[in-house]
């Protein structure tokens, strides 16, 4: 009797150590509602996005754009669907006669309707993306609010 409620009680023990592990677990990976979340980049609505996003700046700088990879992906359920997308891709250079090659950070938006709009286009090194750097300052500072 004694060892089966010593064993009981050691079963409660670990019951609750465990279960502390995985609330702590739980706060340090807080949930982004409506936020951004990752996708693989070789995913078929990425690479349709980037394509599209390739294709309008093409049209808009009037020069052959090259999609030459997608470095990382996130997606956001809008009405509708956002990408936010880290590109290399190759411009052509007319003055030079050369290609340049760069690192791009675009947005595309993807209506219900399945229509496409690049709403930006910024030259910039494919880094940590922003809802990775607010889950690090989260980490480092719990009490500051978001």
């Amino acid at each position: 009797m004694i060892k089966s409620l010593r064993f009981m009680l050691g079963l409660v023990a670990l019951s609750i150590a465990f279960g502390s592990l995985t609330i702590v677990g739980a706060q340090q990976r807080p949930p982004i509602v409506g936020g951004y979340k990752a996708v693989e980049a070789d995913n078929l609505e990425v690479v349709a996005a980037a394509e599209f996003a390739v294709g309008a700046q093409e049209k808009k700088l009037e020069s052959e754009v090259k999609l030459v990879s997608v470095e990382h992906a996130e997606r956001q359920v809008v009405a509708g669907m956002n990408y936010r997308l880290c590109l290399k891709v190759e411009i052509e250079d007319k003055e030079n006669n050369t290609e340049v090659r760069q690192e791009v950070k675009v947005v595309i938006f993807r209506s219900l309707k399945n229509e496409y709009s690049l709403k930006s286009w910024e030259e910039e090194e494919c880094g940590e993306s922003e809802s990775t750097s607010a889950l690090v300052d989260w980490l480092k500072y719990p009490a500051r609010k978001y």
